[in-house]
């Protein structure tokens, strides 16, 4: 089967592609985040590489997204961003979307929490079933 000459080719530019592996990148974070809680319940330094990939990822997003919408923005944003970057992306989605980027940024919220949670509570069943979690260990609320 052979492409039709008279439909439009569908290119993807780098910036395209470098936006799609920050989602996805976003995406397996939240999943190896619901792992780490279960697998390593008190290891700080898992949780700030966690925040910090995490935090990467969606300034990534944003930076080539911004390029792709052809949005100048100053290099000073991106640090901000960086550092708030739950309610920097909801007013990122705002800005460059309208009213719209709200469910944007809802759907994509209520999706990385599900990511989570599927892998979170069946890490935590399975290593239950294998006696490897005590539930009447109570060290970790001291």
């Amino acid at each position: 089967m052979t492409a039709d000459p008279t439909l439009p080719t569908q290119s993807v530019t780098r910036t395209e592609r470098l936006r799609r592996w920050s989602v996805y990148a976003l995406y397996g974070l939240a999943a190896f985040w619901g792992l780490i809680q279960v697998i390593l319940p008190s290891s700080g330094s898992a949780y700030v590489l966690t925040a910090i990939a995490v935090a990467s990822a969606a300034t990534a997003w944003a930076a080539n997204d911004a390029k792709i919408h052809e949005r100048g923005v100053p290099s000073i944003v991106w640090l901000l961003f960086f550092l708030t970057w739950p309610l920097a992306t909801l007013m990122y989605l705002i800005w460059t979307r309208g009213i719209p980027g709200v469910g944007y940024w809802v759907v994509n919220v209520v999706g990385l929490v599900i990511v989570m949670m599927l892998l979170f509570y069946p890490t935590f069943y399975l290593l239950y079933s294998f006696d490897m979690i005590d539930l009447n260990d109570f060290e970790l609320l001291e």
